[in-house]
């Protein structure tokens, strides 16, 4: 779907359970990079829940479209039912590919004119900010961009990766994953890994070589040990960039995409690639670039931000995006910082976490206790009634 020559973006769209005409519309944007995003309309925060065999799917209670449309996008070329070339060799091509869809869906689909909002996943961090720069510069038709929510996301390395021995051996949300030994050397080379990010930024010609060394520095204590990289609590013998894979219940999405039926209903004929390596050989050492600089603009124009993160993820952790959060330069810097944090209850009286808000609402850090890199799959309720009051302005 769209004007992108020779690209055709597979979608999967999902009305609001409450009053569609009028509730907000969301996009949202898996990680990887190469990660399906349709996927977890089926794996854990859409309307249906794929079983761990693959073979059915059920209803999801606590699906986010429970107040809000949902549209969960396959992207970048070459991922999940998503087709074409060529593909993308760079974030500004995957960011341009991203608006022409979103221009050509609400061209196609003018009805639906809520709120829209922008959210998404780990490598997705540095994507979201650069799309809502280029939807606020005007689109036709106008999309009403109301707020960015980010889920244990990478925004701004150079921000985040310091924290990354903290987390390791400091967090108190865990036990240590490393050693003393090996927290005292990542802080010593920690100095050269922050180099190698600002001199990608600068040329990001040289980002793979960044990216390699850094990625180096901040994962290999962690596999050594076994340590799932994105929840700290699972230890696992082997785990790799995929973390340890190794949940016995999750639901076998993989599968359930490739089944006959499915196919036929979604129209699609083509095989279904849940993670695709060549796009996250190509696109993951751009992690690295910072596209933060583009909120202070956005907050101040009336874009809200609200940032999500599960206190076990090691890869985009909570640490590492609170200080970015306290840290980011735009006018509510110093109330947002005096904020308290306050500990919060879902519906049911389950206390979620904590949450700091800045006066306005319009920038808000929320901790999920408990949860790991896929919060809202550990905690599916407190996620989405969070994510869904700040789509509805509560």
């Amino acid at each position: 779907m769209g004007d992108m020559l020779w690209t055709r973006f597979f979608f999967w769209f999902f009305e609001s359970r409450n009053d569609p005409a009028t509730d907000p519309i969301f996009l949202w944007l898996e990680g990887g990079p190469g990660a399906s995003g349709t996927a977890s309309a089926v794996g854990y925060n859409g309307p249906c829940m794929v079983n761990k065999k693959g073979t059915a799917a059920s209803n999801n209670p606590n699906s986010w479209t429970n107040k809000a449309n949902g549209i969960w996008l396959d992207q970048p070329t070459g991922v999940g039912y998503s087709k074409g070339g060529p593909p993308e060799e760079t974030i500004g091509e995957t960011v341009k590919n991203i608006y022409s869809f979103l221009r050509a869906f609400f061209s196609r689909f003018p009805k639906y004119k809520g709120p829209f909002y922008l959210i998404g996943i780990s490598f997705a961090g540095v994507l979201l900010p650069q799309i809502a720069h280029a939807l606020k510069q005007g689109s036709e038709p106008p999309i009403s961009l109301e707020g960015i929510i980010f889920q244990n996301a990478m925004i701004n390395a150079e921000a985040q990766f310091p924290l990354y021995p903290e987390m390791a051996f400091h967090s108190k949300t865990a036990a240590p994953a490393i050693t003393k030994q090996q927290y005292d050397q990542m802080k010593r080379e920690m100095p050269g890994c922050l180099k190698e990010i600002q001199n990608c930024n600068r040329k990001p010609n040289v980002c793979r070589v960044a990216h390699e060394q850094c990625q180096e520095l901040s994962l290999n204590p962690l596999v050594s040990n076994g340590v799932d990289f994105y929840k700290l609590t699972t230890k696992c013998p082997h785990p790799d960039r995929a973390g340890c894979n190794n949940e016995e219940d999750s639901p076998n999405v993989d599968s359930f995409m490739q089944l006959p039926d499915v196919k036929t209903f979604l129209g699609v004929s083509e095989e279904f690639v849940i993670d695709n390596d060549e796009v996250y050989n190509q696109l993951v050492p751009f992690v690295l670039l910072n596209s933060d600089s583009f909120l202070p603009g956005l907050l101040q124009s009336g874009v809200r931000v609200l940032t999500v993160a599960g206190d076990l993820d090691y890869i985009c952790n909570f640490m590492g995006l609170k200080t970015w959060m306290l840290d980011l330069d735009w006018p509510g810097r110093d109330a947002f910082r005096s904020a308290r944090d306050v500990e919060f209850k879902d519906s049911t009286g389950r206390v979620v976490g904590l949450r700091r808000s800045s006066s306005n609402h319009e920038y808000e850090f929320v901790q999920v206790y408990g949860a790991g890199h896929l919060a809202a799959r550990d905690n599916p309720r407190g996620v989405m009634e969070t994510i869904n009051d700040f789509m509805n302005g509560l």
